[in-house]
């Protein structure tokens, strides 16, 4: 692989053969898929990820020991809350999206998955076989760094592709939630495959492969896409320093709609959502990290399966909520009003699961798992609603306020040598709204 001359042409996107376009969409889904799994087996799992400093609970999980609870008079406590993981795979992707913006349009899109899919393996490697919790959290975040880092660079580079590729990137990802947590029931299920919680996560160490083969051999780039080589090692990152701003983005910043920005105008436009998503984003975590592990019901109203095959099942159940929610936009989508109620619907949940873990009232766990659901269903709902709502109903100059925005970044931080120059610092940005946008609308074009 060479690194494509700044003279290179761009092919049009009309011309690009039909089943080029769907090679590239069915692309994006494996690599949303791929990029986001490793990220959700870990929070499957995270019980027994924590149980490594458990003696009772290690030797019961090793031993394929995952009884049924006879009696529930006393409480099923463990010593960490899988809250710890969470905050671990959160911690890692935005520490790289936080510090990415500032060096990583430098890096060749195929360095970047090299060393994603390279923090992949060695994240399932740390989780599967490290002897104590903190490396086993190492694991997590070295995951969580991976899934960032994929996630930003891979959104860029949707920017060189038809938009239809976002598609595929979106149900991918959607598709992650789901498979992951399945996956790794059903592998960890004493009554299915029984496999311990150390082999299942070996036995995905093929999804790193899939993500590796996907992009480098599958997906077809185009011309405007740079590319390193691997024998040279002065191409796998840029040392040169910016060039001056280009004349067209400098005439564009300069324009006089750019300039009469009302920035109370954009706020006020998006101001009555912040609340709702921290509401719907805390309850959901509080719900799954917190209070499903403490949920636990006997033999004969659990249907044989013991809280560890709870929790696993709570979290596809829960996925499986998700998933249906964010694919239905394109048959129906909430007025204000509803979008505006899920979050007490969603806070109304959590206050439930927490009185019930003080106070036993939920009969049987295909109650607590339907409730599960309905959770899952509300968060997809309001993910994807919030901001279908937001593309059609924000005042225009919020529209704007962004296209100002990423020409800002583009003329300060980013080399604008020529016109097929994609900007990474952008896709961090303001392309966490443009893409989310994407997501919800679910565009086929």
């Amino acid at each position: 692989m060479q690194v494509e001359s700044d003279t290179s042409k761009p092919t049009p996107i009309d011309t690009i053969p039909t089943a080029v376009r769907r090679r590239n969409v069915i692309s994006f889904l494996i690599l949303g898929l791929c990029n986001n799994y490793v990220l959700v087996l870990m929070l499957s799992g995270a019980q027994d990820l924590l149980a490594k400093d458990d003696p009772a609970a290690l030797a019961a999980r090793q031993n394929h020991s995952d009884h049924c609870l006879e009696d529930l008079n006393a409480r099923h406590c463990t010593k960490t809350s899988t809250g710890l993981v969470l905050i671990c795979n959160i911690l890692g992707s935005l520490t790289i999206k936080a510090i990415g913006p500032f060096f990583i349009h430098r890096v060749p899109y195929g360095v970047r998955l090299l060393v994603v899919c390279s923090a992949q393996t060695s994240a399932i490697f740390l989780a599967a076989l490290a002897p104590n919790v903190p490396l086993t959290l190492v694991g997590v975040l070295v995951a969580s760094f991976a899934a960032g880092l994929g996630e930003m660079s891979l959104l860029s580079l949707a920017s060189h592709f038809p938009r239809s590729t976002i598609l595929g990137w979106s149900s991918g990802t959607g598709l992650a939630g789901l498979a992951g947590s399945l996956i790794y029931a059903v592998l960890t299920d004493v009554r299915l495959l029984a496999f311990s919680s150390s082999t299942a996560l070996l036995l995905n160490l093929a999804f790193p492969v899939i993500y590796f083969i996907t992009y480098f051999v599958v997906l077809v780039y185009p011309s405007t896409v740079k590319k390193a080589c691997l024998f040279s090692p002065s191409s796998w990152f840029d040392f040169k320093k910016s060039s001056k701003v280009s004349p067209n983005y400098q005439k564009q910043i300069n324009e006089p709609n750019t300039q009469k920005i009302n920035k109370m105008e954009i706020f006020k436009g998006v101001s009555k959502f912040y609340l709702s998503i921290f509401i719907i984003y805390f309850s959901q975590y509080f719900i799954n990290q917190g209070l499903l592990e403490l949920t636990l019901f006997d033999c004969t109203r659990a249907f044989g399966m013991g809280p560890a095959a709870m929790y696993r099942y709570y979290q596809v159940l829960y996925q499986t909520g998700v998933f249906i929610s964010r694919s239905s936009l394109p048959f129906f989508s909430l007025n204000l009003c509803m979008i505006l109620s899920l979050p007490w619907m969603q806070a109304s949940l959590m206050i439930l699961f927490c009185i019930n873990t003080f106070i036993a009232f939920i009969p049987h766990f295909a109650v607590a798992a339907g409730l599960v659901f309905i959770e899952g269903l509300i968060a997809g709902s309001s993910y994807s609603n919030i901001y279908n709502h937001i593309y059609k109903s924000v005042s225009p100059i919020f529209t704007i306020f962004l296209k100002f925005y990423q020409k800002w970044l583009r003329s300060h931080f980013i080399n604008c040598r020529n016109s097929i120059v994609r900007s990474e610092i952008f896709s961090s940005a303001s392309i966490s709204i443009s893409v989310s946008r994407q997501f919800a609308i679910i565009d086929n074009g």
